[in-house]
Order: C-alpha cells, then sequence, then structure tokens
C-alpha cells in the first residue's frame, strides 16, 4: 500500500544512534560511507526520488568531496533516480567553510558537478511548517536552471497518482 518512497540519508548509518549527516566533518570515512549507502538505496530501485543529496556537511577538501559525489550522482543517473534540489538548507543560517559563507546545502560545487551527468531533479521545499510548503522554491528552480537541471516533479506526480489507480 505504500505509494512511494523518498530517501533522505540523515544518519551515517540505517540506526538514529550513529553519527547525523549534518554534523560538520571533515573525515573521509564519513562521507565515503554516507555517499555508499545512498549509492546501495538507489541499486534497490524502490525509492521515488533522493531527497536532499548534498545534505552531508562535509567540510574536508574539495577533491575528495568530488570523488565521492561524483560516484552518487554516476549511480542517479544509471539508476534514473531523481535528485531534490532542496530549499529548506536555504531557509537556514548560513556557515562559514573553507570556500567562503554559504547553506549548508543546497551546495553549488555538487549541483554544478551532477549536472555533468545529465542527471534529473525534483524541487522540494521540506517543509517542516504549513508556511513553508513552497519556502524558496524559486531559488531552488534557479539552481536547476543555472546549470540546465531538468526537473521532474510533474513526472514523478503521474507516476505517483497512477499507482494509486
Amino acid at each position: 500500500g505504500i505509494e512511494y518512497l523518498i530517501l533522505g540519508q540523515h544518519w551515517l548509518g540505517n540506526e538514529i544512534n550513529e553519527p547525523y549527516s549534518a554534523s560538520a566533518t571533515a573525515d573521509e570515512t564519513s562521507l565515503k560511507r554516507y555517499c555508499h549507502q545512498v549509492m546501495e538505496a538507489l541499486d534497490t530501485g524502490k525509492f521515488t526520488y533522493i531527497a536532499h543529496p548534498d545534505y552531508i556537511n562535509f567540510a574536508g577538501d574539495r577533491k575528495t568531496y568530488d570523488k565521492y559525489m561524483r560516484q552518487l550522482a554516476r549511480a542517479a543517473k544509471q539508476s534514473g533516480t531523481p535528485l531534490e534540489i532542496n530549499a529548506y538548507g536555504m531557509r537556514k543560517p548560513m556557515i562559514e567553510y573553507a570556500d567562503g559563507r554559504r547553506h549548508q546545502y543546497p551546495v553549488m560545487n555538487f549541483w554544478e558537478m551532477a549536472s555533468s551527468y545529465r542527471i534529473s531533479c525534483v524541487i522540494g521545499s521540506d517543509a517542516h511548517r504549513p508556511e513553508d510548503v513552497f519556502g524558496n522554491s524559486e531559488d531552488a528552480y534557479a539552481i536547476a536552471e543555472k546549470f540546465n537541471i531538468p526537473c521532474v516533479n510533474a513526472d514523478v506526480a503521474r507516476k505517483i497518482i497512477r499507482r494509486r489507480s
């Protein structure tokens, strides 16, 4: 009876007592673990899309980040699973990183790199309050447009509706 599943990998394991993905880390093992768990989920074919794939708060070097996040983007493309540009991160405070002050997510470096794999995306507001249902969605669409990433929200909705009938 489940109509759809969305993966949001909030933990570096599959239990709540594991390290939290949004905790800042420069540890390559944590980044690798995060990406490999998302890729394992993609391999199941059970998820409608991957929520905020750039959620991992990696504060290490760009070369290491790109190495693993490219694997994630490639796996999304191969599975045909859209990645979500999540607008909730733009409603959170800015953080100081080695590459400058920015929101934790969406991570522009990730979306620029992922776009080279010709992935598709969905736009999500990640509304934690009713007034945020469309919060910063226009900003998320602007990211998709900037990197020429096709948004497939309507296609995803049609698939979900077809499953109900």
